[in-house]
């Protein structure tokens, strides 16, 4: 039997994730893969120093849900990348999304990323992280 709205809400929030819960919980399902990446997410921001304008490179950012997230909670500037995820889809998602499209940008990737792009950000996400593994255990 499938869950109510209300029911899918309860399940999706959780008090230690207060920034999470203000997530469409329909939003968060239509686009998860694995995990719940905003729990990830915000359990691994809460050991990051991040600031409005700060350059986060978001690698196997899937579905972007932890892009969207660092970009419209912090006002990083995130470039999201996944192999199985092309730029269009994610660009498509950001488009139904309302928030911060100018924040986010999202590209095609290999397994290794450029040299330059070890020196072109402030920060990297990547999931999973065991940082956020253990908030989470």
């Amino acid at each position: 039997m499938p869950l109510s709205a209300a029911e899918l809400a309860a399940c999706l929030t959780k008090p230690e994730f207060p920034r999470s819960a203000s997530y469409a919980s329909e939003f968060v399902v239509e686009n998860h893969m694995g995990p719940n990446v905003l729990w990830l997410a915000e359990a691994l921001a809460e050991t990051l120093d991040l600031r409005t304008g700060m350059r986060v490179l978001d690698l196997g950012s899937c579905r972007s849900l932890s892009s969207i997230f660092l970009a419209r909670e912090f006002g990083a500037q995130v470039w999201a990348a996944d192999l199985w995820i092309g730029p269009e889809e994610n660009a498509a998602r950001r488009q139904v999304r309302p928030g911060p499209s100018r924040l986010l940008r999202v590209f095609s990737t290999t397994p290794t990323p450029a040299p330059a792009a070890r020196t072109a950000y402030n920060t990297r996400s990547g999931r999973p992280t065991a940082t956020a593994e253990r908030r989470l255990a």
